[in-house]
């Protein structure tokens, strides 16, 4: 009961602030688990409204969807095997699609994001 309570208070303060803002407070490696639909993985890239270095990067590489993004990220050596995109444009994708994913999620699957994300990491409130 505690978690759900605690993953309402965080989905609140996201929804009032950024979702970013509230992972940071997580700390660094946080570990989170974002449900994407079929309709996210068939978006453009261009819908990610990353920065050119970044979507002509994507683009050279063939990856032209969110799908296809998400497919090379959780492959064994992620985006850094795609030529042109260096650590700031890999944060900046992954930054992206975090957020398309999380901006696609109901009101309930953004509190069992935040669940998920309270089992996982240490809460902000007992990092003090």
């Amino acid at each position: 009961m505690e978690k759900e309570l605690a993953a309402e208070g965080l989905k609140k303060l996201a929804d009032n602030t950024s979702p970013l803002e509230v992972l940071a407070e997580f700390g660094d490696n946080v570990h989170i688990k974002i449900p994407v639909t079929k309709s996210v993985c068939e978006m453009s890239i261009s819908e990610l409204e990353l920065s050119v270095r970044s979507s002509n990067g994507l683009m050279r590489a063939g990856l032209d969807t969110v799908g296809k993004v998400i497919d090379v990220a959780m492959s064994e050596n992620g985006l850094d095997d795609v030529r042109n995109l260096g650590k700031k444009s890999i944060s900046e994708i992954k930054t992206a699609l975090f957020l398309v994913g999380y901006s696609k999620l109901s009101s309930r699957e953004k509190v069992e994001f935040w669940e998920y994300a309270v089992e996982s990491n240490v809460p902000p409130a007992e990092k003090a």
